[in-house]
């Protein structure tokens, strides 16, 4: 920050100064003696200004202020007990603030909301339909997903944004469908998913009974059936 036209010479010091109350009171910051001031870093609205003043004398005369306004965004919450095991391939319900969680806010800007889900809680995705505090999921899922909102503020041109926590809807996979293949050399192979880990049960055909006995998988349960 400059200030143009003010005195100089050598017994004129300055003194930098701020205000977080709209300009009611004003109080130095620290080791801003410099002609010319690079602000920090701010957390709120914040007015600047340089005093003037004499070495010699009481001589004492400020500039006009500068306002620098802070786009803040608070991205609200979301109930985090909305987070449930769902079946596999099935739709996810409405998720919203819940009992416990807030809209979002901002002091200066304007409120928009986009929904994004993840399947790994990492790499997010906008939703196009996802741009109200609430979101209601219209496509069914076959993983573990999340799902967030982001709160959005703008001034302007100037737009800010944040996150909420995410909600988890973790697939039951136990339900999810089996694959049975035929190998080459006569085995069936039932093979289903559970937790990311592999299981398989296989039945080699017996050339010296005459019973038979195999596996069949269904979304929900495993049954060993025998057949005389």
């Amino acid at each position: 920050m400059t200030v143009s036209d003010g005195s100089s010479g050598a017994n004129i010091l300055y003194q930098w100064q701020k205000s977080t109350d709209g300009g009611a009171t004003y109080t130095d910051i620290l080791y801003e003696t410099n002609l010319i001031y690079k602000a920090a870093v701010i957390s709120e609205t914040t007015r600047f200004r340089r005093k003037t003043y004499s070495a010699v004398g009481s001589c004492t005369i400020f500039s006009n202020d500068i306002k620098v306004t802070l786009n803040d965004i608070s991205p609200g919450s979301l109930d985090p007990t909305q987070s449930a095991i769902i079946c596999f391939n099935s739709i996810p319900p409405m998720i919203s603030n819940g009992a416990t969680g807030e809209v979002a806010a901002s002091s200066v800007g304007t409120i928009t909301y986009q929904w994004q889900q993840s399947i790994d809680n990492s790499n997010w995705t906008d939703l196009t339909s996802g741009t109200l505090s609430h979101y209601t999921p219209t496509q069914a899922i076959s993983q573990t997903t999340w799902f967030r909102r982001q709160g959005i503020s703008t001034i302007g041109t100037l737009v800010c944004s944040n996150t909420t926590n995410a909600i988890r809807f973790l697939i039951n996979e136990t339900q999810v469908p089996s694959m049975i293949r035929k190998d080459i050399d006569d085995e069936y192979h039932n093979v289903f998913q559970v937790d990311n880990l592999w299981f398989n049960n296989t039945y080699c055909q017996s050339t010296t009974t005459t019973s038979t006995v195999f596996f069949v998988c269904q979304e929900t349960t495993l049954f060993l059936l025998s057949v005389n």
